[in-house]
């Protein structure tokens, strides 16, 4: 029975020291977390290349050198994409840029004749003094936005010298990658390795469903977007494909922010063009939530809803972009991490 009570206090123990150390991880990432998206980016990479180098390596091939065929046939493929594709992306930031005064000009305009239409509407005035204070608060909202939106889009195109990192991390990451695990693995005592083998195939299958099988569907999205606002003939339709895309990797809340840009520049264009926006994106929507998520995610990362809800608004709250876009796999790794040792302690 002691004996018992010592391993028990043991595990207790390791569990402590376990929880205390993923807190300082936590914590120290909080405090470096504007170093963070090259690394983040890196370890997607990381993981999206490596079936890919492994599948050449067991070929026979040096395993630097299976890197190096695989880094050459993705920039090949992303060379020709880009030789074609970024000249018209790079056109329309451009144009949406200079369109900007001419945007936000047509939004207040607007805005005037829906207010002008309603002050005629017989309302107590009480109820008219709200309504105005949030009309006030949303026409300053989407003003700011507009304003904005071109500076955010540029200043993504200048932090590319930072992201260009990311392959050359990916690279080492890649080339290392026995190595790290085997750095990772002798943190912990022999007589867990096994245990913690198994917990960590676990998480691999969650991180690359949920890595591999979200930027598939994204890219899907955007792609679906983009030629149903062509076909619609709405302005900036590449780029707003490429928002939706984007915005669809955020659970729940992303789909709806990434089709905020196409509904505004709708309702600037021709009001009828409002709904054709609506209606494809609730179309697109529908085919992803029905058919490519139920084939290409399979089943879930298995959080609640509410779960979900709440970590992707203190993702967003901690870390910005970077924390709605990772706030999920990391809490599904969480939860994996709890479980197994929820169930280690109670047996």
């Amino acid at each position: 029975m002691n004996m018992k009570l010592l391993c028990l206090s043991q595990r207790n123990k390791r569990l402590m020291l376990l929880i205390g150390a993923l807190l300082l991880v936590i914590y120290f990432l909080y405090i470096v977390r504007v170093i963070l998206p090259p690394f983040i980016l890196a370890l997607v990479l990381a993981y999206l290349l490596n079936p890919f180098v492994t599948y050449i390596e067991i070929k026979g091939i040096n395993r630097a050198l299976s890197i190096f065929i695989v880094y050459a046939s993705v920039l090949t493929g992303v060379s020709l994409v880009t030789l074609y594709a970024f000249p018209v992306i790079a056109r329309e930031v451009e144009n949406f840029s200079q369109t900007i005064p001419i945007l936000t000009a047509q939004l207040q305009q607007t805005i005037t004749g829906f207010y002008e239409n309603y002050q005629r509407i017989q309302i107590p005035e009480s109820l008219r003094q709200v309504i105005d204070e949030t009309i006030n608060n949303i026409e300053q909202l989407l003003i700011t936005s507009l304003d904005t939106l071109a500076d955010r889009m540029l200043g993504l195109f200048s932090g590319l010298v930072i992201i260009l990192l990311a392959p050359i991390l990916a690279f080492y990451i890649l080339k290392d990658k026995k190595g790290i695990s085997q750095r990772i693995m002798s943190l912990f005592p022999i007589s867990i390795r096994k245990e913690v083998c198994y917990l960590w195939k676990d998480i691999d299958r969650v991180l690359t469903k949920f890595i591999r099988g979200h930027l598939l569907v994204a890219f899907l999205v955007g792609l679906m977007t983009a030629i149903g606002l062509t076909i619609i003939n709405l302005r900036f339709a590449i780029l707003l494909g490429i928002i939706a895309g984007v915005f669809d990797l955020i659970p729940y809340f992303g789909p709806v922010i990434g089709a905020v840009p196409a509904i505004l520049i709708a309702l600037l264009d021709l009001k009828i063009k409002v709904l054709y926006v609506i209606l494809l994106m609730v179309v697109v929507q529908q085919v992803e939530s029905n058919i490519l998520s139920p084939k290409i995610l399979g089943e879930s990362v298995g959080l609640h809803p509410l779960t979900v809800i709440f970590v992707v608004l203190a993702g967003g709250h901690l870390f910005g972009i970077i924390g709605l876009l990772v706030a999920v796999p990391i809490t599904a790794v969480t939860r994996i991490i709890i479980n197994y040792w929820v169930d280690k302690i109670m047996t």
